[in-house]
């Protein structure tokens, strides 16, 4: 233990006393009865389940299993059998519980137009961009469309997003919000109430990084009429857009054309977030735990009326 914890020791030594460390909890876990070992992984986090699933293939039943009482505890459904092109039950079976536990929204629907995420993260958008009457231009990510009364009738990709991965996406009223893998935001579409966040009342007509938030991971985000807001992965909430009937929760009925922070929720940590049309939800983060499940508290601002 002493040379373990000596920082004189060589790397070489350091290196092979982790690994005999590693090897003997090993050990101890294998030879545990598997429904046992299993009780015990479901109660890891995500994080660990994966690092465990890379150390050990020994500890690879035990570890599916924890995932299946994951799965059967929180009433998720299973396939019986693998699916085409899968290969092991393990890599499935953690990839699902990703995506389950992750603050993703693949497809999301907007009152002209529908966005979507393929299992590669690639963004793709269908819907119509009239000109003549409301003025939806940009709406759809794809630019100037040669034909934007047509619209765009099935899932297109948006080109200038290839090699972005995206993992949620959310469709307002007249704008659209995506978050990438790496948690930075972007916006397009009617700008006029300052809900794309860019600092201006322009239309974007492609996908573009809010570059208030660039340094800042955002986990969740939603698009409201003519607002937005989003949770950051600290558990901080920005809004910004039209401010009428104190939609966006800064006191006051004043306009934000870039994201500022809710002050209301500065104490708080929100892990979730909706935006209707005249009003705003979030969802707050306890911080504790029991059974699994968290004890939460919405938050509503905006307007009652309707």
């Amino acid at each position: 233990e002493h040379t373990a914890r000596n920082p004189n020791m060589a790397p070489s030594l350091r290196s092979a006393s982790a690994k005999a460390r590693r090897d003997h909890a090993t050990a101890l876990l294998v030879g545990l009865p598997t429904e046992v070992s299993a009780h015990i992984f479901s109660r890891l986090d995500l994080h660990c389940l994966g690092r465990l699933a890379c150390v050990s293939r020994t500890l690879e039943p035990s570890l599916e299993a924890a995932l299946r009482v994951r799965a059967v505890e929180g009433g998720h459904w299973l396939p019986e059998t693998l699916p085409p092109g899968e290969d092991a039950w393990l890599r499935l079976l953690l990839s699902r519980e990703r995506r389950r536990v992750s603050p993703t929204s693949p497809v999301s629907a907007g009152s002209w137009h529908t966005i979507f995420v393929d299992e590669t993260g690639n963004l793709y958008s269908s819907g119509v961009e009239r000109v003549e009457g409301p003025d939806r231009r940009g709406l759809l990510g794809h630019g100037a469309l040669q034909q934007p009364e047509a619209g765009l009738p099935s899932p297109t990709p948006i080109r200038s997003m290839l090699g972005v991965a995206i993992r949620s996406v959310a469709a307002g009223n007249k704008h659209s919000l995506a978050i990438s893998s790496s948690g930075q935001l972007f916006t397009w579409g009617r700008g006029a109430d300052g809900q794309c966040g860019h600092g201006d009342q322009v239309r974007r007509c492609q996908p573009t990084l809010v570059s208030r938030l660039a340094d800042i991971p955002i986990a969740a985000a939603a698009a409201g009429g003519y607002h937005s807001i989003c949770a950051a992965a600290d558990g901080s909430v920005y809004t910004f857009g039209s401010g009428a009937r104190g939609r966006i929760g800064h006191g006051d009925e004043t306009d934000r054309h870039v994201p500022q922070l809710v002050e209301a929720l500065r104490e708080c940590s929100v892990v979730a977030v909706s935006a209707g049309y005249k009003h705003s939800m979030a969802l707050t983060d306890s911080g504790a735990a029991s059974r699994g499940k968290r004890r939460a508290l919405s938050v509503v601002f905006g307007s009652s009326e309707d």
